[in-house]
């Protein structure tokens, strides 16, 4: 822990209370606490230093960080990114697994209950993680860790996050991160709990981009159509020219 305040001090960033508030595979996870309200400015304050400070990751209230700490306690390896991931073969297969056994006409059911007329709908410009939705204000404390990773797409992997229900592997979480962060400039914010929000460098700007990314966000998390949205199109809306992205897995 010196060792990273003098990496914080050496980057001209004010100390911090700095705590260990969990331990994976691959070392302890360091994190402080910040007002809610306060959150995204601090990323935006530690984000240009990650090469030596480490990736910022709003890792979310005290209980969102109790559930990772039990989280961790059931992994005991170190993962690797694999290289052979194809995200987008992996994307497709999502899709497919979502109507597999489905008879024709439930088929053609869900079709038709995921999709509708395109809405007028403002882009996404705001991040939830740091709003107590239940008060409709920001969370008092939230806590942002900083991981030791070479690119912002490894941060899944670093705080072992997935592989329940139907919420991706770390490993999957990465291989797609990686591809929309090459494809849009992507990149997490926040994981927290149940909970994925990213930064987009270059959101699409047409409706057809627009609406194939849906589809493959639909695949990722399909959540966030049925129990969000409601529809593709709709997702489709909120992304076209929309900065920040949001995942949510039940």
């Amino acid at each position: 822990m010196d060792d990273l305040r003098g990496r914080v001090r050496g980057a001209g960033l004010p100390d911090l209370q700095w705590t260990e508030v969990a331990r994976a595979p691959s070392g302890p996870i360091f994190a402080f606490a910040s007002p809610g309200k306060d959150a995204i400015a601090w990323w935006n304050a530690l984000r240009p230093n990650a090469s030596t400070v480490g990736y910022p990751i709003l890792i979310g209230p005290d209980e969102a960080v109790e559930q990772l700490r039990e989280a961790l306690k059931f992994v005991d390896r170190e993962r690797g990114v694999v290289d052979a991931f194809d995200p987008q073969a992996w994307l497709q297969g999502r899709a497919g697994e979502l109507v597999d056994g489905m008879e024709p006409d439930e088929r053609a059911e869900f079709e038709a209950s995921i999709h509708g007329p395109w809405p007028e709908l403002s882009p996404s410009t705001d991040f939830l993680i740091p709003i107590d939705r239940q008060k409709n204000k920001p969370h008092q404390r939230i806590w942002i860790a900083v991981v030791q990773i070479a690119h912002p797409w490894e941060a899944a992997a670093a705080i072992e996050f997935g592989a329940w229900n139907a919420c991706p592997t770390p490993e999957e979480h990465v291989g797609v991160m990686r591809y929309w962060s090459e494809r849009w400039g992507a990149e997490p914010v926040g994981i927290a709990a149940d909970t994925v929000e990213m930064l987009v460098a270059r959101p699409p700007t047409s409706r057809d981009d627009a609406l194939a990314l849906a589809n493959e966000q639909f695949a990722y998390c399909e959540d966030i159509v049925t129990q969000g949205v409601g529809t593709v199109e709709a997702l489709a809306a909120t992304l076209v020219d929309g900065r920040t992205w949001f995942f949510w897995w039940d």
